[in-house]
């Protein structure tokens, strides 16, 4: 069998199912929707000429074949790991090129003023790009180099993103002085019954809290989205 007859990202996923044993583990490690990892178990399958995997109770087992194959396809794909990715000493002061992140108008009003000040000082010869996480396909964007940094609420970001949390932040809700919900304690009943005003924030993951209100069973009144 020539190296040109199999796609390198079969065997990737091979190397997850090997450790992970099962399908939806692997999905969710590499990005993917199960159905697309169980058809390319398919193709793989189809092209070595062997199951592989048989599903069982306790997961997905390895037949004796893929057993034998976890080893140097393993050892083969470090290589290619190493190789890809030698650490190339990066020197700040003399860089010099266009660096492109993604975040919000928030992110930049919040971030930008003391990015830009410290750039200046360390590495002068770096311009800074912003857009919008929602109007770019962010993954596809960072996977192509063409986006370099992300900064928000990103859950469509899963496996194959190193990710780093900056900071925890409390969700709140706002009023006028002296609205009738403008008290020391805001209950559950005051919060349902109120009419509600909801920000979307598109490209981000705040979205989630309405998801999140629905299956606690809380319903609110909204009477204006913007």
């Amino acid at each position: 069998m020539e190296l040109s007859e199999i796609d390198l990202n079969q065997l990737v996923l091979f190397q997850q199912l090997m450790a992970e044993r099962r399908v939806s583990r692997v999905a969710e490690q590499l990005g993917l929707s199960q159905p697309a990892v169980s058809n390319a178990l398919a193709r793989l399958r189809q092209r070595l000429g062997d199951e592989l995997f048989v599903r069982t109770p306790s997961g997905m087992q390895p037949t004796p074949f893929a057993e034998q194959l976890a080893g140097p396809v393993g050892q083969a794909l470090a290589l290619i790991h190493g190789g890809l990715n030698q650490q190339v000493q990066f020197d700040a002061a003399r860089e010099q090129r266009a660096v492109t992140i993604g975040m919000t108008d928030i992110g930049e009003i919040v971030f930008l003023p003391r990015l830009v000040q410290r750039l200046a000082q360390v590495a002068p010869g770096l311009t800074l790009n912003t857009v919008r996480n929602a109007a770019v396909n962010l993954r596809d964007d960072m996977d192509a180099g063409k986006v370099d940094l992300a900064i928000g609420l990103l859950p469509q970001l899963k496996a194959g993103f190193f990710q780093r949390r900056l900071f925890n932040q409390r969700y709140v809700c706002l009023f006028r002085q002296g609205h009738v919900l403008d008290k020391a304690k805001l209950s559950l009943a005051d919060y349902r019954a109120a009419e509600h005003l909801v920000v979307v924030s598109a490209g981000t993951g705040h979205g989630q809290v309405d998801g999140l209100l629905r299956r606690a069973g809380v319903d609110r009144r909204v009477r204006l989205t913007v």
